[in-house]
């Protein structure tokens, strides 16, 4: 689910601050206007970037349909997206064996708790679990 930061979207969280700054600038290249919130403050020390979910790249509202290079849409309300293939692979390029498992186990305590069974179930296997 796409969350909003006033007029603005956030398309991506990254702990790192020069992931979430690539991101910014493969959007901009495409033709969008994005940002990064909070950079600075996660590049202070990595225990800050945990507690505030990391730095966020952001995109204007109304630029979201543009942004579907990178977002496919899943439904026709306009709330639900999931990454292109191709970035969703270069944000886990740099993820350990364990994140990515840790990731999944996540993704599945979500789903779980939201009702969506058939998705909790996929991310618990993709964990290993």
């Amino acid at each position: 689910m796409i969350e909003h930061e006033g007029d603005w979207l956030m398309v991506a969280r990254c702990l790192d601050p020069t992931e979430a700054h690539v991101l910014c600038a493969c959007l901009e290249a495409a033709g969008l206007t994005a940002m990064v919130a909070y950079g600075n403050l996660v590049q202070t020390h990595s225990l800050i970037a945990v507690a505030v979910g990391g730095a966020r790249v952001l995109v204007p509202e109304a630029q979201l349909e543009q942004a579907n290079l990178f977002l496919i849409r899943l439904d026709d309300h306009r709330q639900w997206y999931r990454y292109h293939q191709l970035l969703a692979d270069f944000l886990r390029v740099d993820l350990s064996a364990d994140e990515q498992a840790a990731l999944h186990r996540k993704a599945s305590t979500w789903y779980e708790a939201n009702g969506f069974g058939t998705e909790a179930v996929k991310h618990s296997l993709a964990a290993g679990d």
